[in-house]
C-alpha cells in the first residue's frame, strides 16, 4: 500500500471515529434535552394534578356545606313539626274541655216572650230556668242561637 493509500484509510477511520464521536455527542445532547424536556413535562402534570386536586375540594366544600345546612335546616323542621302538632294536641284538649262546659238550652222564651218573673233578659230567663232545676250553676255569659221568632237580631 502506498502512503497515499494509507492516509485515505487513516482519513476514512479518522472519519468514522469522528462521526461515531459526533453522532455520541448528538445522542447525548438529544439524552439530555429529552430529560429537560421531561423534566418540564413532569412538572406540569404535577402542577395539572394540585389544580384538579384544589378544584375538587372546591367543589366538595360546597356540596358538603349545602348539605350540612340542608340536615340542619331539617332538624329545625322536624323540632317545629313537633311543636306544632303538640300545641294542636293542646289546643283539641282545651276545645274538648270548653265544650263540655257549654251547655245548650231549647225553649227558652224568644224576646218578646217572658217567663213569670224576669224582665226579659236573656240572662235572667236562664237563671230562672236553672233555679227551677235546684242544681247550683253560675252562669257567665250566654247567646242566643239563631234568629229570634220576632225577627229581631241575637241577643246577649
Amino acid at each position: 500500500m502506498s502512503s497515499q493509500d494509507m492516509s485515505m484509510i487513516d482519513l476514512l477511520q479518522l472519519e468514522k471515529h469522528q462521526l461515531s464521536r459526533v453522532n455520541k455527542n448528538v445522542l447525548v445532547n438529544c439524552i439530555i434535552a429529552f430529560k429537560t424536556v421531561l423534566g418540564e413535562l413532569q412538572q406540569k402534570l404535577d402542577d395539572i394534578t394540585r389544580e384538579l386536586a384544589a378544584l375538587k375540594r372546591k367543589i366538595a366544600s360546597p356540596q358538603s356545606t349545602f348539605n350540612r345546612k340542608l340536615s340542619l335546616m331539617q332538624d329545625q323542621i322536624d323540632k317545629q313539626t313537633e311543636v306544632i302538632d303538640r300545641q294542636h294536641s293542646f289546643l283539641e284538649v282545651i276545645e274538648r274541655r270548653e265544650r263540655e262546659t257549654k251547655l245548650i238550652v231549647l225553649g227558652v222564651p224568644d224576646e218578646g216572650e217572658s217567663l213569670a218573673g224576669d224582665n226579659g233578659h236573656d240572662m235572667e230567663k236562664l237563671s230562672k230556668i236553672w233555679s227551677e232545676l235546684d242544681e247550683p250553676f253560675h252562669i257567665e255569659s250566654c247567646w242566643r242561637l239563631g234568629r229570634s221568632e220576632g225577627g229581631g237580631k241575637e241577643a246577649k
